[in-house]
């Protein structure tokens, strides 16, 4: 689920206002970070996904050639 942030400030005063908008781009920057961070994640998990995808078929090569008989 993607969260998007709302666009419009709803308070009345120019103080709240101004709070408002700081509070709005502090959860952007926030959201921002969370992103980066998932998309390093992601690439880890990746990168560790072919890696034990290449021993899974190693494995298989080796239960293979020790359930032939032939060899």
């Amino acid at each position: 689920m993607v969260h998007i942030p709302q666009k419009s400030v709803h308070s009345l005063s120019p103080e709240s206002r101004q709070t408002e908008l700081g509070l709005l781009d502090a959860e952007i920057g926030t959201l921002r970070a969370d992103n980066k961070s998932l998309r390093a994640i992601n690439r880890i998990l990746e990168r560790e996904k072919k890696e034990l995808e290449a021993e899974v078929e190693t494995l298989r090569a080796e239960a293979k050639d020790e359930n032939d008989p032939h060899i």
